[in-house]
């Protein structure tokens, strides 16, 4: 019994962030969009991943100003953690990144994550000696987090700078973000990592390493940022009619440009709107499967999909 120990609080603390932060500042432009023209953001980010590195850069940036500083007295080693992890997950949503991530938790993680009757007990995610190791903000806990390394797409490093902690409050001006991003609609349920069994018989334990972890919840994150494709189907058609118009109108950039306009941005021609049933058996169904697999308990989320 007992809650979420110190470390399992960081995740769902980093899973929170990542859901509210993933696409702050956005553009309404795809990276490829950003790399062609030679935004500003791909010669600063080397054309890597350049929209998803603004999110979470702009993120840490406006976490610099100590009006919304709430992480800066936490403990250094909590704080290093927290922003590895938040790096991963807002990183893994670049949909470039899509085929990959998800093929690495098929193979990894999903046969690991189900027990003969297709349910798990993550020791790990949920309950343990540490139940009351709370996240202490004020810096007085001195129990040191878990440092080991997480294998992610993004390619961030173990050795992440405590850019939010007391030592660092530079107060820099921050721009307000203007996101014109309509999609991730979804929210992200982090009670899909402590997966309950129904089954009178105990599921097996399943012990996670930092990776693993991050991996289960970039692919939970990845499914609440398409978070739409489960909702009422009047509710759906309205974020799929806003992204249409957002792509449209980058399509309208490019023809302004002399750039090639990008497939389903011409508006002229068939948007997203007409293609949705590529993307569901492309994109969506294989990621939503992949989730229920390993966790029965979101296969609601699966089958809201599959009647959409």
């Amino acid at each position: 019994g007992g809650g979420m120990g110190k470390k399992e609080q960081l995740l769902v603390m980093a899973s929170y962030l990542a859901a509210i932060t993933h696409d702050f500042e956005h553009k309404g432009l795809n990276n490829d969009f950003l790399v062609r023209s030679c935004d500003e953001l791909a010669i600063t980010y080397n054309d890597i991943s350049p929209m998803e590195n603004h999110h979470v850069a702009s993120a840490f940036r406006l976490l610099k100003n100590p009006k919304f500083n709430f992480l800066s007295r936490m403990a250094d080693e909590d704080l290093a953690r927290l922003r590895r992890f938040l790096i991963e997950l807002v990183l893994a949503t670049d949909m470039k990144q899509h085929f990959n991530i998800l093929s690495k938790f098929q193979s990894k993680l999903q046969v690991k994550l189900r027990g003969g009757n297709g349910l798990v007990a993550i020791n790990s995610f949920g309950h343990g000696s540490n139940a009351h190791n709370n996240i202490s903000t004020n810096g007085d806990n001195n129990n040191s987090s878990d440092s080991s390394n997480s294998n992610n797409s993004g390619g961030s490093s173990n050795n992440t700078s405590n850019c939010c902690s007391n030592n660092n409050n530079n107060n820099n001006s921050n721009s307000n973000g203007n996101s014109n991003s309509n999609h991730g609609t979804g929210s992200l349920d982090t009670h899909a990592t402590h997966t309950t069994t129904r089954s009178t018989a105990a599921p097996p334990l399943v012990d996670l390493d930092d990776s693993d972890k991050s991996l289960i919840l970039q692919l939970a994150l990845k499914c609440a940022d398409v978070g739409h494709l489960s909702a009422p189907w009047s509710v759906h058609q309205k974020w799929v009619s806003h992204l249409e118009e957002e792509f449209f109108r980058q399509g309208d950039k490019e023809r302004d440009l002399l750039m090639t306009v990008s497939p389903l941005m011409d508006r002229h021609k068939n948007g997203i709107s007409k293609s949705q049933v590529g993307f569901f058996d492309i994109v969506a169904l294989p990621l939503f499967h992949s989730l229920s697999n390993a966790f029965s308990e979101t296969a609601p989320l699966l089958n809201a999909v599959e009647n959409n």
